[in-house]
């Protein structure tokens, strides 16, 4: 099951870089969105409850598509 999630990772970003560069934009935004997901982790500097709550929404796959 491990390398099937990992195929699908893979699938999931070389499909995202193809879309990305069908668009014309900058790449520089690419690797904005790519990290964007990550600044939820500034939710644990009010407590670690509201750091894994935001963390674990911002990184939820229904958000994402």
């Amino acid at each position: 099951m491990k390398i099937q999630l990992k195929l699908e990772y893979a699938a999931f970003l070389l499909l995202g870089i193809y879309a990305f560069a069908q668009t014309g934009y900058s790449w520089w935004w690419f690797a904005g969105l790519f990290f964007a997901p990550d600044i939820s982790m500034l939710g644990y500097t009010i407590n670690t409850k509201v750091g894994a709550f935001c963390y674990n929404l911002f990184h939820h796959w229904g958000l994402q598509s």
